[in-house]
């Protein structure tokens, strides 16, 4: 009968106390009885202390939302990406989550999987970060994530890391490389009082923290040293311990939003999640500028999860940039920029989220004559031209064809028409720019009966004119029999 022996007498979140003994477990023994032992043993056995690593950059190595499973209900995607999406082995439900929806892990031991990756194996430090809701406790030994397993025949040990409900509350462990693994210390048993709560635990190298709702809890738990990795079963599971069928040790309830991270964040940072009130949001609106004149240029929506930084693609007109913190566009143009669009990426706690950001910067107007003028210059804007003087329409006192509707633009002296925007029924169909301005424009597959067509021109000189004219369609000829 394979067993481990070693010397214990009792562990609690920060000791190993020993006494002569011997351990011996079999397939009779409870999951959780075998689990707690053999952790007892993985830290008693251990010894030495490593240094800490440094610190690694800041980064996702994986994000789970779960809102949702796709390719019928077996796959959930990672936002991270690193292309780390989890497939699941059984049934779960979607439901209402804290950001949009989560997953219902049911009493049957179903989970979410993805086998070992190094993206997941940081050697400094890491964070884990999870949405969890259920009404009671879910019972001894029951793990909503965990980093690899260690197993045999007739054993449970430990996970790299993870985070799991020894009874009442949650905790948070690492498995040190030379030195056993350690827990946190419990959140409290109100975590499980029905309602979404925002948990997280943290390893810098050197103390082993959680978190509950973005707060601390307690002091932590010092553990100079580094993960131990590469265990026989190296998946990271969602719902579920690894190891074989005895060892599964399933949680039962929602979990949402799963997050992990190749460093240890800091308690402001963990509590910048908790208050995110849901998905990042960057948008802009389109900026017109002229050249010599001054630009301050603000996202028209804007929801970082904590601190971001933002970076655009391709790099902005001579004259303006971009603010790397605030995500606004400001300075003075210096040449003419035809409309282009760029990419602005802001990149904060929940990854990487981008916007579109369309800019045009016009030409400045004529310089004024410097001669002396015979009589003062009027300082009085020039008219607008008529839309009738502009744009020629087929007549509306007749129906049309939906296969043949044509419209000529005509630029009197003194007016150049730089654009043409034609919408049927509210809807744009057609933007018509340089040569082609000069070309009869056909409209085909108009909507049947009464339709309104609108014309919206722009001329150089910054005038915008529009027109609106209603038509009907012709009904189709009969053929005679």
């Amino acid at each position: 009968m394979p067993y481990c022996s070693g010397r214990f007498h009792r562990i609690d979140s920060h000791t190993v106390r020993s006494t002569s003994s011997h351990l011996r477990f079999s397939r009779q023994t409870s999951a959780a009885a075998r689990a707690v032992a053999a952790l007892a043993v993985g830290a008693a056995l251990a010894g030495g202390l490593a240094a800490p690593a440094a610190a690694d950059h800041d980064a996702l190595a994986g994000h789970w939302p779960l809102d949702e499973l796709t390719e019928g209900g077996t796959k959930t995607p990672d936002r991270s990406g690193h292309g780390l999406d989890m497939t699941a082995d059984g049934a779960l439900g979607v439901i209402a989550g804290q950001l949009g929806g989560a997953l219902d892990f049911p009493v049957a031991t179903v989970v979410l999987k993805v086998p070992g990756s190094p993206v997941l194996e940081p050697a400094a430090g890491v964070t884990v970060s999870a949405w969890v809701k259920r009404s009671g406790p879910p019972g001894g030994f029951r793990y909503l994530i965990a980093k690899g397993a260690m197993k045999n025949a007739s054993s449970c040990y430990a996970a790299s890391y993870a985070i799991y409900a020894p009874g009442t509350g949650l905790r948070f462990y690492v498995w040190r490389a030379t030195a056993g693994y350690v827990l946190s210390p419990s959140t409290p048993a109100t975590v499980f009082d029905g309602n979404w709560h925002h948990v997280a635990g943290t390893y810098d190298g050197a103390t082993v923290r959680a978190y509950l709702d973005g707060a601390q809890v307690g002091n932590g738990t010092q553990a100079p040293g580094t993960i131990r990795y590469g265990l026989p079963d190296n998946d990271l599971r969602i719902g579920s311990y690894g190891g074989d069928a005895g060892c599964g040790l399933p949680y039962n309830g929602g979990i949402d939003d799963v997050r992990i991270y190749n460093r240890a964040l800091t308690p402001e940072e963990v509590a910048a999640i908790r208050a995110a009130p849901s998905t990042p949001a960057l948008a802009y609106d389109p900026l017109v500028g002229r050249v010599g004149q001054p630009v301050a240029h603000t996202p028209r929506e804007l929801r970082p999860t904590g601190a971001a930084s933002f970076t655009v693609s391709p790099a902005l007109p001579p004259g303006l940039a971009l603010d790397t913190a605030t995500g606004a566009v400001s300075g003075t143009p210096s040449a003419p920029w035809p409309e282009t669009v760029h990419t602005v990426t802001m990149t904060d706690l929940a990854g990487q989220t981008s916007a579109e950001l369309r800019v045009r910067i016009d030409a400045p107007p004529a310089p004024a004559s410097t001669a002396a003028p015979a009589a003062p210059v009027s300082t009085a804007a020039p008219a607008s031209p008529k839309f009738s003087a502009l744009v020629v329409l087929p007549s509306a006192r007749r129906c049309v064809s939906r296969r043949n509707f044509r419209i000529r633009l005509r630029q009197p002296a003194g007016v150049v028409i730089v654009e043409a925007v034609v919408s049927v029924n509210g809807k744009r169909v057609k933007v018509v720019r340089g040569k082609r301005l000069t070309a009869p424009v056909d409209l085909r597959g108009l909507p049947k009966g009464r339709f309104t067509v609108q014309i919206t021109i722009r001329t150089k000189a910054g005038q915008s004119i529009t027109g609106t004219r209603r038509y009907r369609t012709c009904a189709p000829r009969r053929r005679r029999g």
